[in-house]
Order: structure tokens, then sequence, then C-alpha cells
């Protein structure tokens, strides 16, 4: 249990001094822990986004430039840009790195027990 100053309730600030807020721990995937369909899907769509929106920034590209190396029109860009990596399919994340110039390996070694279900690594 965390104590705070002030309270953000339903959009509004605001000012207590006994605001409770209730935490728990998270299972390691935040899509599992919303509850959501298909959470290890999802997090490994964000995780794939995530690490193609690095290299697409560490590059310096211009909207129009990854539209083009990548073969997406502006919207789709955008969405990329923005982390909305859910809208895209696994398969098309993956061939943006391709695209990208990034080799892909899978691997599927045997988990240690308290590891993570499932990472993307990049090397």
């Amino acid at each position: 249990m965390i104590e705070l100053l002030s309270c953000d309730l339903f959009g509004k600030r605001v000012m207590k001094k006994n605001c409770k807020i209730e935490l728990e721990d998270s299972s390691g995937n935040v899509f599992a822990d919303l509850d959501l369909d298909h959470p290890e899907g999802l997090l490994t769509r964000v995780q794939l986004g995530h690490s193609i929106g690095m290299i697409l920034k560490k590059r310096n590209l211009k909207q129009r430039e990854i539209g083009q190396l990548l073969r997406i029109k502006q919207p789709k860009v955008s969405n990329l840009i923005n982390g909305r990596y859910t809208l895209f399919s696994q398969k098309r994340l993956l061939g943006f790195l391709n695209k990208l110039n990034h080799k892909v390996v899978v691997k599927s070694p045997s988990r240690r027990r308290g590891e993570k279900p499932q990472e993307v690594v990049l090397a």
C-alpha cells in the first residue's frame, strides 16, 4: 500500500492526505495482467516493434524515408513510430527487421525457474 499526497481521480487531481493505492506484482506481461486475449503474442509484437523503433531512431530517418525503406504508407509509418505495434502482425514486424538488414534468430531454450517466459533480443 502506498500513501500519496495527491491523487488523480477520474481525470481530476485531488489533494488528500491519505490517498491509498494498492499495488500488485506484475507477471512480467502487462497484457496478461490486464487479462487481454493472446497476451504472449501481444507482448512479442511490442518487443519486436520496440526494437524496430530503436533501430529507426538510431538511423534518424524521416517518416518518408522509413515508408520507402519498409514499403509502407505514411499512416502505417506513423503507427509504427508512435508505438502502436499491436496493429502489425508478428510476421510483418519480422519482415521490417529483415528490411532493416537485421538477422532474426529464434531460439527455444528451456526456461530457468523465475525466468520470463519470452524475450526478444537483438544483437
